[in-house]
């Protein structure tokens, strides 16, 4: 097997396999996923000063969106 490529630092993959395709991973992008958090978070602070819900997620529960 050859060596992984750095480029996959840039990526998250974890255990889940790629539709039924079980040779393949799942992979995101680090820096779209940084950015889709930061946009829910701003959102849900957004929601919480117009008293459209009282807390917004906590770090962990953005995280498993990720």
């Amino acid at each position: 097997m050859s060596p992984k490529s750095p480029v996959w630092q840039l990526f998250f993959v974890n255990k889940s396999t790629y539709k039924t395709d079980h040779s393949h991973f799942n992979a995101w992008c680090i820096g779209c996923l940084k950015s889709c958090k930061k946009n829910l978070h701003t959102a849900d602070e957004e929601a919480i000063q117009a008293g459209l819900c009282g807390v917004g997620r906590t770090e962990a529960e953005l995280n498993e969106m990720g």
